[in-house]
Formats: structure tokens, sequence, C-alpha cells
């Protein structure tokens, strides 16, 4: 784990939570999951491909963007916004990992855990939103525990502390395949033509519609002309 002693500067920072993964996942695991990134839709970063998901493992992610890091000279790429608010969540996974073990609340060496990190990516992002709640209560004084994990119960995480109790239900809303097509269009779209701006579309109903003739809608609203009706939006 890492301690206080190796925050000397960014380099050994970054190179203490890249061991701390490795001890974690194991690096084979790590590596064998980045060989999944060769499938990655290629293109220029005007054409918004990046945003369409490969089914790679969060934690290889991680790994990977320590390296970019690295070998950036330690800088992100700001133009990328996703990549701070991914290292900011490998900071709060590894400090919500950490304190759980700590305070016995989580065994590293459990099968049920190990399963639950080498999971399949939907499942382990799961997990992780319950360590993340769960450190949380335990960092606030409670008394926590994770009875799903421990067999003990049907709750993801418990916490207790004087005349308060919490049972917590952890879900993680999910991003729609479709819906990131649709954006993908749409920002093409306006970096072709120079706008800069804040959309918001929002929908009656699931799209049923070809996605050719929402963008074409969304569109002809921006250009202040009077869009063909689309059942599914608003």
């Amino acid at each position: 784990m890492i301690t206080l002693e190796d925050f000397k500067d960014i380099p050994s920072l970054i190179a203490s939570i890249k061991r701390f993964l490795e001890e974690v996942f194991g690096k084979d695991f790590l590596v064998q999951e980045l060989e999944k990134l060769k499938w990655r839709p290629k293109g220029r970063p005007e054409e918004y491909k990046y945003l369409k998901e490969v089914n790679v493992h969060r934690a290889a992610k991680w790994y990977k963007l320590l390296e970019t890091f690295r070998e950036r000279g330690y800088r992100f790429d700001l133009r990328f916004s996703v990549e701070v608010e991914e290292f900011m969540n490998l900071l709060l996974f590894y400090h919500s990992l950490k304190t759980l073990i700590e305070r016995g609340i989580i065994d590293l060496g459990s099968r049920a855990v190990q399963g639950k990190l080498h999971g399949e990516p939907e499942q382990f992002d799961e997990f992780a939103n319950e360590l993340f709640i769960a450190s949380n209560y335990a960092s606030n004084g409670f008394k926590v525990s994770m009875p799903e994990l421990s067999s003990t119960g049907s709750i993801d995480v418990y916490a207790e502390k004087g005349s308060i109790k919490v049972w917590c239900e952890c879900k993680k809303l999910r991003r729609s395949a479709p819906y990131v097509e649709l954006a993908i269009r749409i920002l093409q779209w306006l970096h072709e033509k120079g706008m800069n701006l804040l959309i918001d579309v929002a929908f009656t109903q699931t799209p049923r519609e070809k996605p050719g003739l929402i963008v074409k809608a969304i569109k002809s609203f921006i250009e202040g002309r009077r869009p063909e009706k689309v059942a599914s939006l608003k």
C-alpha cells in the first residue's frame, strides 16, 4: 500500500499508485485487459470517437492513464477533462479501499473480494461505488459492514453510529450506446460549424427514430429553423 513517505513528488506518487494497482489486481491481469484497447475506435480528437466505450476493466484504464501521464511529463491533456476525472476516481478508489482494509472491513485476500475486483467491468464499477460509500461512513465514525460481500445479508453497505442506522443498496446509472452515438454526431457537427454551445436534449421516451432524423431536428433547432416533429424529442 502507498505510504505518506512515498509522496515526495508527483513522479513518486504516480509510481506508488501504479504499484498499488499491480498489488491489488496483478500486473498480468492489467496488461491482458489493456490488449483490448487495441480495438478502440481511431480518429482525431475533434471526431469524438473516444466517447465510444471499449469493454475494458476500469483498473486497466487507470493503469494506462498513469503511464500516459508519465510519458507527457506528468501533465494532463486538458482537452480531455475525462482524464482528470478518472485520475480523481483512481485516488478516491485507493483511499476508499485502503481505509476499509485498515479498519478490517475488507479483506483483500478474500475470494469474494477478489471476485468483485476482477469481475466484469460493470460489476467492478458497482463494487467501486460500494467502496466509496462504505469508506465515507467509516471515515465519519460509523461502524461499517458489507453484508452481501460477507454472505451475512443482502444489503451492500450497513452503517451504524449511536442511534443512527443506515442500510445502503448501491446502484449505478449507465450510459446507453445509442445516446452516445447521437452525442458524437452532434458534437462533430458543432465542431465543423465552430460553435461552442451547451445543449440540453430532453427525450419524452426512448428514441425509436433513426439517429439521423433526431440529429437533423436538433440541427434545425440550433440554426433557428422549425424542426421536423420527432416523437421522442421534447
